[in-house]
C-alpha cells in the first residue's frame, strides 16, 4: 500500500547511503595518504569507516523485507535503536575529524593529499551526522503519535503500520472503493425462519383491519366499484347495487327509496309471467256514462292509466346518484381528457 512516511522512509535511506559511501571512500584516501608519508593513522578515519559500513549493513537488513515479507527484519523498536546509536557514532566520528584527526596532521605535515582529504572528510561527516539525526526524530515521534491507535506498535514491522492513516477512515475508504458485492439469498435464510418463528408464537388476525361496517360486504376486487351504492337482500346483508345479479334485484329494493312497486325484468327486456302477474294488477272494467262529460273525462283517466301501466311494465333500473370519482365509462382513451367548464389547456413551459 503506498505510504507518505515510506517513501520520507526510503529517501533518508538514500542519502544515508550515499553519504556512507562518500564517508567510506574519503576515510580510505585519508589512511592511504598518511600511510604514504610515514605518519600513523588516525582513529577517527578508522572508527568513520567502521560506522559506515555498519550502517550499510543495517540499511540492508532493513528494506530486505520489502522483497521478502516472511523476514520481519525492519521492527520498528529495533529501527529506532540503531538510528539512535548510529547518529551518536556519527556524532563523535564527526567531532574527531574536526579537532584532532585529519585535520591536524594535514596542519603538521602539509600533505596536499592529507588535507584534499581532510577538507571533504570533516563536511561530509557532519552533513551525515544531521541526516541520522534528523531520520532517528522522524521515526521516534511518528511511532510514539501512533501508540494510541496501536498498542502493539513497538513489536510491529514498518511495513505493517498504516502510518498516519485512521483505521476507521481505512475501512471507510475500503468500502467505498470496492466493488458492489453480489448478495446470494442464502444470507437470508437466519431471518426468513426467526420470521416463521415469531409468526408460530404470536398468531395475527386475518380481518385486524377491517373495519365493522365492511365486514359483511363482498366486493370483488379489481371487479366491482367500491364506492357503489349497497342494497339490502332477503337474507339482510349489505351488498353493493353492482354486484347483486339483475335477475335477483327485487322491487322491495327499490320501492323503499321511491315508494312505487315495479317490475323487473332480465337482460333481455322480457319478464317472467310469475313477475308480470305479481306486479301488475288486472284493468279496471269499463263504465258506460250517460253523461258526455264524465264519459269523455273518464276515458282519458283510463287511457293515462294504460299509458301508466305500460311505462311500468318496461324495466326499470334504478338511477343511483353517486359521488364516485371513478368514470362509469371512458369513450376513447385516444382522445384527450374533456375539458369541464372555465378551463382551457395552457402550455408546460409558461409560455403563452
Amino acid at each position: 500500500m503506498f505510504n507518505v512516511f515510506l517513501v520520507i522512509r526510503t529517501v533518508f535511506f538514500a542519502l544515508l547511503l550515499m553519504f556512507s559511501l562518500l564517508l567510506l571512500v574519503f576515510a580510505a584516501w585519508n589512511i592511504s595518504s598518511t600511510s604514504a608519508i610515514g605518519y600513523h593513522t588516525t582513529g577517527s578515519s578508522i572508527f568513520t569507516i567502521f560506522t559506515n559500513s555498519l550502517l550499510i549493513i543495517l540499511l540492508g537488513c532493513s528494506v530486505i523485507e520489502y522483497f521478502l515479507p516472511h523476514i520481519r527484519s525492519a521492527n520498528v523498536l529495533v529501527e529506532c535503536g540503531w538510528a539512535a546509536i548510529i547518529a551518536l557514532f556519527q556524532l563523535g566520528a564527526a567531532i574527531s575529524t574536526t579537532t584532532s584527526g585529519s585535520s591536524l596532521t594535514c596542519r603538521i605535515t602539509g600533505d596536499w593529499s592529507i588535507c584534499a582529504s581532510s577538507s571533504v572528510l570533516i563536511p561530509v561527516s557532519w552533513l551525515h551526522t544531521f541526516i541520522g539525526f534528523a531520520y532517528f526524530f522522524m521515526l521516534s515521534i511518528s511511532a510514539m503519535s501512533h501508540f494510541r491507535a496501536y498498542p502493539d506498535l513497538w513489536t510491529r514491522t514498518i511495513y505493517t503500520v498504516d502510518w498516519f492513516v485512521d483505521p476507521r477512515m481505512k475501512a471507510f475508504l475500503h468500502q467505498a472503493t470496492s466493488g458492489p458485492r453480489l448478495v446470494s439469498w442464502s444470507e437470508y435464510l437466519d431471518g426468513i425462519k426467526s420470521t416463521a418463528g415469531r409468526k408460530q408464537l404470536y398468531g395475527l388476525e386475518e380481518d385486524v383491519e377491517k373495519a365493522p361496517w365492511a365486514e359483511n360486504i363482498s366486493v370483488r376486487r379489481g371487479k366491482d366499484d367500491p364506492y357503489a351504492a349497497s342494497v339490502v337482500t332477503r337474507s339482510g346483508r349489505s351488498t353493493p347495487f353492482s354486484t347483486v345479479p339483475l335477475s335477483h334485484r327485487t322491487a322491495e329494493s327499490v320501492s323503499g327509496r321511491s315508494g312505487i312497486s315495479l317490475a323487473y325484468t332480465s337482460s333481455s327486456g322480457r319478464g317472467t309471467p310469475a313477475t308480470e302477474n305479481a306486479s301488475l294488477p288486472p284493468l279496471p272494467p269499463r263504465v258506460l256514462s250517460k253523461d258526455s262529460s264524465l264519459s269523455s273525462s273518464g276515458s282519458r283517466f283510463l287511457e293515462g292509466l294504460g299509458r301508466d301501466l305500460r311505462k311500468s311494465s318496461q324495466p326499470v333500473l334504478p338511477h343511483i346518484d353517486t359521488t364516485s370519482p371513478f368514470p362509469s365509462t371512458i369513450e376513447d382513451h385516444d382522445l384527450p381528457i374533456p375539458l369541464p367548464h372555465k378551463s382551457t389547456w395552457i402550455r408546460a413551459d409558461g409560455k403563452f
